[in-house]
């Protein structure tokens, strides 16, 4: 082969991959286009951040999310804010929602697919609007059942169709629409950690006092006090559980405040004080089936015992280490106590059964009957009888059990914690109830030594 014939040769492949790379390139904006014209919203991904108001519309009933300046609340709570990040998950997924093929457009056949309208007899499909400021409908869409590949659901296809249209379409489509209004709700109500806490006080309807408090933050354990004669304690820390009555407290459901009277009718009321002079004061209510609970929090500078460090002196040259209760100054907390107080005093919230019983404990379920003196006659060191227990037995191994009616999210955070702390933990069944029944707390005869409605309690 001569110079003159390679060359050719050379040329002519060149022009080859260039071609190639040209075909390559307009295959690829081609695709880009192709996937452009398969988005079900081509234009939501300009204007989703001018979407103001979702409507969210069923059979059985519907709600509305709706942005009130830079907080998305839920119109048929009262407008309570609602998490944030659910409503940004679905605003994109119907932005980015794609066709993967066309179905039927037979409105007779729309059943079977789910995509029927919402209102039709027995209908399961939802119709889900996004609308703008301005009132304008900027995307709206029958949704439909989720494909079953293979009898494997959640794979993100789904059967839709644009509302008014009768096209319906199976689409890539990764959108959780939450059955009940109340799965979009904010569900941490406030958090005061443990150890945070100086004392707590819960005074029941018939003037029972059950006060547990520590000197200072460095100190571990809290101090049950009125422990009447001849009881103890039912176990050396039962008083360290009360101080996590505001930890995990969530809500289930809430209503403006005006549609629970808590002047009537009121069951425990629990007070928690920082050692930063934080109070806050909860009052709790069973009614219609539920426990609700309305929260109030104010300033009450602690005692001076309470802010003083218990550390030893700093030694010569070194500065002063300040107490770790001592972080924030009185006009700090008074004004976070304020701003706590005007977010909360809006609402009365639904509580979980765990902890209504939390933030309503009575002295009986704390102590317990003390352990007879050892017989005199034995002989000491004495091996205990069989079947009998010892001191040292399991009861102080026993894991503690944590109500497997509780949500989820409560029930990783009480895990968690006391993992934390040393302590183990297992789930148990969830508590059998009549429906619509709140458990009343347990009447019993006052013990000799507690506390009197007449009577003052130990000092806080």
């Amino acid at each position: 082969m001569n110079s003159k014939t390679l060359t050719i040769l050379l040329v002519a492949t060149g022009a080859t991959v260039v071609a190639a790379a040209v075909a390559l390139r307009g295959s690829s904006s081609n695709a880009e286009a192709s996937m452009e014209k398969a988005k079900l919203f081509p234009e939501l991904a300009k204007v989703r951040n001018d979407v103001t108001a979702i409507r969210v519309q069923r059979a059985s009933g519907g709600y509305m999310l709706r942005r009130v300046g830079d907080v998305w609340t839920l119109e048929d709570k009262g407008g309570y804010p609602v998490q944030m990040e659910q409503v940004r998950k679905a605003v994109l997924a119907l932005s980015d929602a794609t066709t993967v093929e066309a179905k039927t457009a037979d409105p007779a056949r729309h059943a079977k697919l789910g995509v029927e309208d919402f209102d039709a007899a027995d209908s399961k499909s939802t119709l889900v609007t996004l609308s703008d400021k301005e009132g304008r409908e900027v995307a709206k869409l029958v949704v439909g059942r989720e494909l079953d590949s293979a009898g494997v659901q959640g794979n993100g296809q789904r059967y839709v169709r644009k509302s008014g249209e009768a096209q319906s379409w199976l689409a890539v489509l990764k959108l959780d629409l939450h059955e009940e209004s109340t799965g979009w709700l904010a569900k941490e109500i406030l958090k005061v950690p443990q150890d945070s806490v100086r004392s707590v006080e819960i005074r029941q309807p018939d003037g029972e006092t059950v006060l547990v408090d520590r000197p200072a933050a460095e100190t571990k354990d809290f101090t049950l006090h009125g422990i009447p004669e001849g009881k103890e304690a039912t176990y050396p820390t039962v008083a360290n559980s009360l101080a996590t009555g505001l930890e995990y407290v969530n809500l289930e459901d809430v209503a403006p405040a005006s549609e629970v009277d808590f002047s009537t009718g009121t069951g425990p009321i629990a007070r928690f004080y920082t050692f930063d002079g934080l109070v806050v004061t909860v009052t709790t209510k069973d009614q219609d089936g539920k426990s609700y609970a309305s929260f109030a929090a104010s300033y009450e500078a602690p005692p001076q015992a309470a802010t003083e460090a218990q550390t030893d002196p700093p030694k010569d040259g070194e500065a002063a280490t300040p107490p770790p209760s001592a972080k924030k100054s009185a006009a700090e907390v008074t004004q976070e106590a304020a701003a706590l107080d005007a977010r909360l005093s809006k609402w009365a919230y639904v509580i979980s059964s765990y902890s209504r019983s939390q933030l309503g404990k009575k002295l009986t379920e704390l102590v317990k009957d003390k352990a007879p003196p050892p017989d005199a006659a034995s002989p000491a060191g004495a091996a205990p009888e069989e079947g009998a227990d010892s001191a040292g037995s399991d009861d102080d191994e026993k894991p503690m059990i944590i109500p497997g009616d509780l949500p989820q999210e409560i029930q990783d955070q009480i895990k968690a914690h006391q993992e934390s702390i040393g302590n183990t933990t297992v789930i148990g069944e969830p508590r059998k109830k009549a429906e619509g029944d709140v458990p009343a707390p347990e009447e019993k005869p006052v013990d000799e030594g507690v506390p009197q409605p007449d009577s003052k309690p130990p000092q806080r």
